[in-house]
């Protein structure tokens, strides 16, 4: 490139400005292909997204944590430029380049880092406004085509008091590389901070090279035994689970979203660990198995879909790379309700077991490959994500510092639900971020109360048919079965149903009684109309015991019909216009009807 330069800038002394300006900016694009390497699928599928959305911040991922101790903030600073020279893709921005997707590395490092005091703040409110700072900061999006894709808060509430969020857009990072980040910020931190060099194993590879890698390997016929399997086990798939929604679904799926979440009682969680061992099931496929039930249950249907997101870091060289490599698997099951939930739960494992011999495949290439309807108001494939996770949050103690992580509120939701366990030594702690367009919260909080039923049942007996769990406490069994059901009141036993509605509508004559569509009809109005018509039945010679044959679909007209009959003194027929005439013709004969 060197050489290059130097003949170019020998010829360029007998060019024109203007070809020199031409000449200058072929040479900036070669330069700029020297430094480009294809994006992974994965952030394919992001960079098409964000063509469509720029002003979305659905994939951010901040990370939030609490700093006690004394931070020397231009050591700190320090350490984020050394992490950022140490992984590529912190240096990464997006572009299309002749068409193509690429990722493109600077040289040099751009940072976006901010240090804000608040101690002039009153204590009572430092920590609340460093919330709200934090919230307004992680709901901000990034604009992938200039760097850096990666922003770092450190908030100082008090002197020994510091709140810090890191917040990284998702074409660049994972769940797995906000752990790396943080602990390797942190030893590069204390490096600096005692005034030597930080000591970290040098990068076997960088993301670039893995992105490299995946488009050479996963062609042919790799490619192709992915596809079949999961063509097979996608095969006839229902394009959406019908779970029960408080508001009619937007035309357009948003992302707004929030967090619902509850902690699980002792005694369920030791047996449900018990029942991992003695069925030789990981507590993740316990735990799908027990989600996949509850869906079942709540949509009533038997094919249920739930998306898993997967590490994805199958080689050595990877997994200590900062970087988008997680995968999304799409764990399918039949629910057959005569089963024990155990016999379903060996299913269950066969079917994780197969997914994670076919991961490789992205999740972007498997929506290509099966390219089923499109539906812009759900996402494809399934429209509920479970993640289960150790409790990774752990405390991080240096010399002069302690970091303990702490949760945001989530304010973006990419499917309808999102249910999530975090599993930590003595409790599980289950969350649902939820699609607030379709949801309110009393629901999602009855859903976390049916799941922790749920798993309370299946404790207590696991070989029990799937038929007989039950996903609702004794309490909502006994309202549902017998206090809304005692429907009975007192009326006058010598008056007919006619007459007590005519004294209703003197009672309430502008009430509205009936509607339909925009039509309305109020108590009056229905009483009158219904007279009409029994008036001229009556003068057609309809009386006590005549049969009126009513051929009607529902509607209004219906509903006076009825009344009308009655008033009449006859006994109406219902005749469905949906039915066979040969079933008609038999009712309308064998009733005598008029």
């Amino acid at each position: 490139m060197a050489r290059i330069l130097t003949k170019s800038a020998k010829t360029a002394t007998t060019l024109s400005p203007e070809k020199r300006k031409q000449l200058e900016a072929k040479l900036k694009s070669k330069a700029t292909m020297l430094n480009a390497s294809p994006m992974s699928f994965s952030q394919q599928r992001l960079w098409v997204l964000y063509q469509l959305d720029p002003s979305s911040a659905a994939y951010n991922i901040p990370g939030t944590m609490h700093l006690k101790g004394k931070v020397d903030i231009k050591a700190f600073e320090k350490s984020l430029q050394e992490i950022a020279k140490r992984h590529e893709i912190l240096r990464t921005r997006f572009a299309s380049l002749r068409g193509s997707p690429v990722q493109l590395v600077s040289a040099k490092v751009v940072m976006d880092f901010k240090y804000i005091d608040l101690r002039t703040v009153d204590a009572l409110d430092r920590e609340s406004r460093a919330g709200e700072m934090i919230k307004q900061d992680a709901a901000c999006p990034f604009d992938l085509t200039r760097l850096p894709l990666f922003r770092t808060r450190l908030y100082q509430l008090d002197d020994d008091q510091f709140s810090l969020l890191v917040n990284m857009h998702h074409i660049i990072s994972d769940g797995w590389s906000i752990t790396i980040f943080v602990r390797e910020l942190m030893l590069i931190y204390e490096a600096f901070h005692a005034g030597r060099a930080p000591q970290l194993p040098k990068l076997p590879i960088q993301f670039g090279d893995y992105a490299r890698w995946q488009k050479n390997w996963l062609k042919g016929d790799v490619l192709a035994r992915q596809v079949s399997y999961w063509k097979k086990q996608l095969d006839q798939l229902p394009a959406i689970l019908e779970l029960p929604t408080d508001y009619p679904r937007p035309a357009i799926k948003g992302a707004k979203g929030s967090l619902c979440y509850a902690e699980l009682p002792q005694n369920i969680l030791d047996n449900m660990k018990q029942l991992a061992k003695t069925e030789g099931v990981t507590q993740f496929i316990l735990f799908l198995a027990v989600i996949q039930v509850l869906l079942y249950y709540l949509s009533n249907q038997k094919d249920v879909a739930v998306g898993v997101p997967i590490a994805n870091r199958t080689h050595a060289e990877i997994e200590p790379l900062i970087g988008f490599f997680v995968n999304t698997l799409v764990m399918r099951s039949i629910v057959d309700a005569q089963q024990s939930f155990c016999e379903f739960l060996q299913g269950v494992k066969e079917t994780a077991y197969g997914a994670y011999a076919h991961q490789d495949l992205p999740f972007e290439m498997l929506v290509e490959q099966l390219n089923p309807e499109r539906n812009m108001s759900v996402t494809p494939l399934f429209q509920v994500l479970f993640t289960f996770q150790d409790d990774v949050s752990q405390t991080i103690q240096l010399e002069n510092l302690t970091l303990e992580p702490f949760e945001t509120e989530a304010k973006s939701s990419k499917v309808d639900l999102a249910f999530n366990v975090i599993a930590a030594k003595n409790s599980f702690v289950l969350s649902i971020v939820y699609d607030t367009e379709i949801y309110k919260r009393s629901t999602i909080e009855r859903f976390l109360h049916h799941f922790e039923v749920l798993l309370n049942h299946i404790s207590k007996n696991p070989q029990c048919p799937i038929s007989d769990i039950s996903i609702m406490s004794e309490d909502e069994e006994n309202d549902l079965v017998a206090q809304w059901n005692n429907t009975a009141t007192h009326y006058p036993k010598d008056q007919c149903v006619h007459q007590l509605f005519e004294q209703t509508a003197i009672k309430f004559p502008e009430k509205i009684v009936v509607r339909f569509n925009e039509l309305t009809l109020t108590y009056q109005q229905l009483n009158q109309q219904a007279n009409q018509l029994a008036n001229f039945l009556r003068m057609q010679g309809i009386g006590p015991e005549s049969v009126v044959g009513l051929f009607m679909e529902r509607s209004i007209g219906m509903i006076i019909a009825i009344l009308g009959i009655i008033k009449a003194g006859g006994l109406y027929l219902p005749l469905d216009p949906n039915y066979p005439e040969k079933r008609l013709s038999f009712m309308f004969n064998d009733s005598r009807a008029n």
